[in-house]
C-alpha cells in the first residue's frame, strides 16, 4: 500500500493504510500480539495501540 493512499476491505469493516500513515501509534505493550517471522501477522487481534493512552487502535499485517 502505497503511503497516503487507502483501501476498503469486501465487508467495509476493514481499512487498508500504510503504516507511516498511523502517526501516534505504538506497538502492542502484550508481546503475544506482536508475533510474525520478519513483521507483524496480525492473527491475534490488535497489535498497536494509541501511544498517548494505550487504547487499541489497529492492526497491522506486515509479515512475508
Amino acid at each position: 500500500m502505497a503511503r497516503g493512499t487507502y483501501a476498503i476491505g469486501d465487508d467495509a469493516a476493514a481499512f487498508v493504510l500504510h503504516p507511516d500513515d498511523l502517526p501516534g501509534t505504538a506497538a502492542h505493550p502484550d508481546l503475544g500480539r506482536r508475533n510474525g517471522c520478519c513483521g507483524l501477522d496480525g492473527r491475534d487481534g490488535p497489535n498497536l495501540v494509541c501511544a498517548a493512552c494505550g487504547t487499541e487502535v489497529a492492526t497491522e499485517q506486515s509479515d512475508c
